[in-house]
């Protein structure tokens, strides 16, 4: 503490005193009441009612400020115990055998997927959130103006909650009810009026969180938002600055934020009338798909093998992973031929009806 340079005996500066009567700043909390100069609104007050060496003493004895924005080891002693006796979390699991092999879940973080249009990525999305859901509680908020009409989304959610068709042939009036209200319980639509800014769709989904128990956060697709770039920011900055605010959102809210992302147009090759793979980093407008997120998969729909192929491009914290796998080409299948790229992949059977199957 620096004190002024005076001949005459030491009195305590402004900042000095509010630090020693509430330990805050000065300009935050009161300094009349609640602390060692109860009723001193400031020193001079405090030496006329008491004396210098109890003002001195009150003044070196008070507790340091924090620094706003910094934190030491000591912040998280109690994490760091529960990691030192226990081991680190596990992570959800989704109950898909081959993909809980390769990765686990954890709310704090961002998972990006991409795919060509009409791969089935909402579909993987809809099954990876109903089956966290069904296995872990984690009720979920949707931000996707394609899946509208609102009830037909729904309609899709109860078969996979469910495990039958939503009709009276093949669902009782009585389960469907309860799917209906349990849904209602546990899935929300954000679907603003008027401004689908991303400000505004954070802001709706914040409050699902602390009203609703919401932890994980559906983005379907990225494109949909209504983006204003400034004039001052390529797409590429406004990209990754949006993507800083999807991350301060997932770890503030502690909320599983699952970003599904179109890839840019991509060229068929020669011969070939399957459109081919795209990787992260070939989602439209910049890297920080790739660079920023935490988790990271690729879908590739294949209809003449009657399959989707899930690949696991990204997983950030080795605990949530098995690397070995992850780095394997063939990990998971069979028939490496069946990869067109470096794995691992998931192979994931088509129905009857072209759609990826249901739980």
């Amino acid at each position: 503490m620096t004190r002024r340079k005076s001949s005459w005996p030491w009195i305590p500066t402004s900042a000095e005193w509010s630090c020693a009567t509430t330990g805050a700043p000065p300009g935050h909390g009161p300094l009349q009441g609640g602390g060692l100069g109860e009723g001193c609104k400031d020193a001079n007050e405090y030496l006329l009612k008491y004396d210098l060496p109890r003002l001195r003493q009150q003044v070196e004895q008070a507790a340091e400020i924090p620094l706003e924005g910094v934190f030491c080891p000591m912040d998280e002693w109690d994490t760091l115990m529960d990691i030192y006796y226990n081991g680190m979390p596990e992570g959800a699991d989704t109950g898909l055998e081959n993909l809980d092999r390769l990765i686990k879940f954890e709310r704090g973080f961002v998972l990006t997927v991409t795919g060509v249009p009409g791969s089935g990525k909402s579909e993987f999305v809809d099954e990876i959130a109903m089956r966290l859901l069904l296995r872990h509680d984690w009720k979920v908020g949707y931000f996707s103006p394609e899946n509208t009409p609102l009830a037909y989304h729904y309609r899709k959610l109860i078969r996979r909650v469910v495990g039958k068709r939503f009709e009276h042939k093949g669902m009782p009036l009585p389960e469907a009810g309860q799917a209906i209200r349990y849904l209602a319980q546990s899935v929300f639509s954000i679907m603003p009026k008027e401004d689908f800014s991303v400000e505004s769709v954070l802001r709706i989904a914040a409050q699902l969180v602390s009203r609703k128990g919401v932890k994980v956060l559906v983005v379907d697709p990225f494109n949909r938002f209504e983006h204003q770039i400034p004039d001052w920011e390529t797409e590429t900055q406004y990209i990754s600055r949006i993507f800083d605010e999807f991350s301060n959102f997932a770890v503030k809210h502690k909320v599983l934020l699952i970003l599904v992302a179109h890839p840019t147009k991509l060229r068929r090759e020669p011969g070939s009338k399957r459109w081919p793979v795209p990787t992260l980093y070939d989602i439209n407008g910049s890297a920080a798909f790739f660079n920023k997120t935490d988790y990271g998969m690729v879908i590739d729909r294949n209809d003449e093998l009657g399959q989707v192929l899930v690949r696991v491009a990204k997983v950030r914290f080795d605990h949530l992973a098995d690397r070995e796998m992850l780095f394997s080409p063939s990990a998971l299948t069979t028939d490496a031929t069946l990869l067109p790229r470096r794995g691992p992949w998931i192979i994931i059977r088509l129905n009857r009806s072209g759609s990826i199957p249901i739980s």
